[in-house]
């Protein structure tokens, strides 16, 4: 049935063919007001537009456009993703703030024009855009930062010419590329997660290249992803390393390392059918989304919650008072778009011109960490504007909150001691004090270390290397006994990585930390090598092992129970995932008394709770979801007293027990979220 509503949406349009405009634009100039030039900048509009949304994440809503939407799958990370101050308050590693090319004021663009010319996107083949700063005397030299720019459905890239042309004022490098690939039986313009990274491999060959008009203009260390309708679901995808069938074409997904920011225009995350939107597991990547009051296809309540359900802040939520769902683009409606049912009211130039500031400045406070920048957006004074109104919310604080490492994200091959190998994923911190702490993680059974990797990201954020072992355990293939020695083997590689990448950076404190089945093998570990492991971590521990009391007994260091009651009691045909004769509890129970050890019943959780998001497929369905609690506020919960209890027990800081013992806990007992049981 999904299938032939699918097809009816898509068929409901009239799609006609483009034609692309080839000629090449130069010296899109603008005056030095900060407002736009909007005469003389018209770069060939579609002929053929058809907006398939993301009209409210893919379903056609009171006129809107065509359901693109399907299920959505997490997907792998790699490379250093740096969380600077624009990913949550982290000291950069790269230039200081309020350094770099930013113009005396970091709100207003730098430059006063930019030029245009045309590429290929590769693999794809498909035609692009790239704006860069136009050379002046006096102005900041580069590398610029990249800025790929999404479409949305059917829009061709030269509709978006205006803020393209202000993004790259603002000293940005800009590719808008034009991807064509067939949905179904529907051949048009419809972006995906991939070309994120295409776009932005095909800028950083661009600057390398000799002749390019942007030869060595490109900083490949700092990017920024922005997009309209179904480019900014896409966009919104990417950073959550999501990748839904509608949207990718080209898995598994990994999203770019250098990636620090994104800007949304009339984009949201509404799924295909009923209105549950996902949460985005940013990782504290920021994110900005902007929405018109009238937009007509991707409804500002359906934008509103795909904003309050992005997990971590920073995030702005910025209202554009009487702009449609063409907003942001040169002109209303494009020819050949789906016309919005709502007209605007808002001055399309003085829309364009509010849209190209507000992105500018949020990319400078974030992709450059300018901290001037940072204030305008987030503590004011804002500028004075009349038909924009803000909601936004600052980098957390406290534990739950990003710390001041930046990291690299590695990969390798661990040795089996029965043969053959498995992989490891490590998140190393590359700034701050080396030796780092290790963090060795197992996830659940059937689930994937990709699908904690927000959680894990948190933690290296504040100086820890994070090693977590890559293997998909199945109940049909794995042995209890076969999964704890591949931890030991963890262990032991750790002790001796012989890995120049990592000369110098593991200390010799050691935390095991894992999930589900994944702790309760943890467990079982320590019981073989107790001297291996100073601190234990373990989230909603499941599975009774017939020795599970004398397993327990080897332990010896201090141990973080977090864990949940709903999974003990609700089950999808009556399997619980964490059945209240094996959870934590019961662990608790049976854990030595000497040494110190909280269990922390998260009171609004389920099992999945503990990873990013609830989009893992089949094991995330097998385990119901406790519709009782915010996920977002379960989510800090646990991170907060994860890094609490690392930071207590692992490095001996005790300003960190307010959050175990003190104040800040009693708060959260007090409002009825959490309770707790301590030896």
């Amino acid at each position: 049935m999904w299938s032939r509503v699918l097809l009816l949406s898509l068929l409901s349009f009239a799609l006609a063919c483009s034609d692309d405009p080839a000629q090449t634009r130069d010296d899109l100039g603008a005056p030095t007001d900060g407002g736009l030039n909007d005469t003389g900048i018209n770069v060939g509009l579609d002929a053929s537009a058809v907006d398939l949304g993301f009209v409210d994440g893919g379903v056609a809503e009171d006129g809107g456009d065509g359901d693109l939407g399907f299920g959505t799958d997490a997907a792998p990370d790699s490379g250093p993703v740096d969380l600077g101050f624009a990913d949550g308050g982290n000291v950069d590693a790269g230039p200081p703030p309020d350094s770099g090319p930013v113009g005396p004021d970091p709100w207003v663009p730098a430059f006063n024009g930019a030029s245009v010319y045309q590429t290929t996107v590769s693999p794809y083949g498909d035609p692009a855009d790239v704006y860069y700063p136009t050379a002046q005397a006096g102005a900041p030299p580069g590398p610029y930062p990249a800025v790929v720019f999404l479409q949305g459905a059917n829009v061709e890239r030269g509709n978006y010419s205006n803020v393209a042309t202000m993004i790259a004022r603002f000293g940005y490098v800009v590719i808008v590329p034009d991807h064509e690939r067939t949905l179904l039986i529907v051949t048009g313009l419809f972006p995906e997660v991939a070309l994120l990274n295409a776009a932005l491999a095909t800028l950083e060959a661009e600057s390398l290249r000799v002749g390019s008009p942007i030869q060595g203009l490109v900083d490949p260390t700092r990017s920024a992803v922005m997009g309209h309708s179904l480019g900014g679901a896409a966009g919104l995808e990417a950073i959550a390393n999501e990748c839904s069938n509608s949207l990718c074409t080209m898995g598994p997904y990994v999203r770019p390392a250098s990636l620090r920011a994104g800007v949304f225009y009339g984009a949201n995350r509404k799924p295909p059918l009923g209105n549950n939107i996902p949460v985005t597991a940013n990782a504290g990547l920021p994110i900005m989304m902007i929405q018109g009051t009238v937009d007509g296809a991707a409804l500002p309540a359906s934008g509103l919650t795909t904003y309050q359900r992005i997990a971590d802040p920073p995030k702005v939520y910025a209202t554009l008072t009487g702009a449609n769902h063409y907003g942001v683009t040169d002109t209303q409606s494009p020819p050949g778009a789906q016309p919005d049912q709502n007209a605007a009211t808002l001055a399309q130039a003085t829309g364009l011109d509010i849209i190209g500031r507000w992105a500018g400045t949020f990319l400078n406070a974030h992709v450059r960490d300018n901290l001037r920048a940072a204030d305008r957006i987030y503590t004011g004074p804002t500028m004075p504007e009349p038909n924009l109104t803000l909601e936004r919310e600052a980098a957390a604080s406290g534990p739950e909150g990003s710390g001041t490492c930046t990291y690299d994200t590695l990969t390798f091959n661990v040795s089996r001691a029965g043969g053959g190998t498995l992989p490891v994923t490590a998140w190393v911190p590359n700034n701050g004090t080396a030796p780092y702490p290790v963090v060795i993680f197992n996830p659940g059974l059937q689930l994937s270390a990709n699908e904690y990797q927000g959680r894990l990201q948190h933690l290296a954020s504040w100086c820890y290397a994070v090693i977590a072992n890559g293997t998909t355990y199945s109940p049909l293939t794995v042995t209890d006994e076969d999964w704890t020695q591949d931890i030991l083997d963890i262990q032991a590689w750790v002790d001796a990585p012989n890995q120049p990448s990592l000369a110098g950076r593991l200390g010799p404190q050691r935390a095991l930390l894992g999930h589900s089945a994944g702790a309760k093998n943890g467990f079982r570990a320590i019981q073989a090598n107790p001297s291996a492991v100073d601190v234990v971590i373990a989230w909603d521990v499941a599975g009774q092992n017939p020795l599970m009391t004398a397993e327990l007994s080897g332990v010896a260091g201090p141990v973080l129970l977090l864990g949940e009651l709903f999974s003990g009691n609700n089950a999808l045909l009556g399997q619980y995932c964490a059945p209240l004769d094996q959870n934590y509890e019961v662990y608790f129970d049976a854990l030595p008394v000497n040494l110190p050890t909280l269990a922390v019943s998260l009171n609004e959780a389920d099992h999945m709770s503990f990873l990013d998001s609830g989009s893992c497929g089949l094991p995330c369905n097998l385990c119901p979801d406790n519709a009782a609690g915010d996920p977002i506020e379960v989510g800090r919960k646990i991170r907060r007293y994860t890094l609490a209890w690392l930071q207590r027990y692992l490095r001996n800081d005790a300003s960190f027990e307010t959050y175990l013992y003190g104040a800040a806990m009693n708060q959260d007992i007090a409002g009825g979220s959490v309770s707790v049981q301590q030896k």
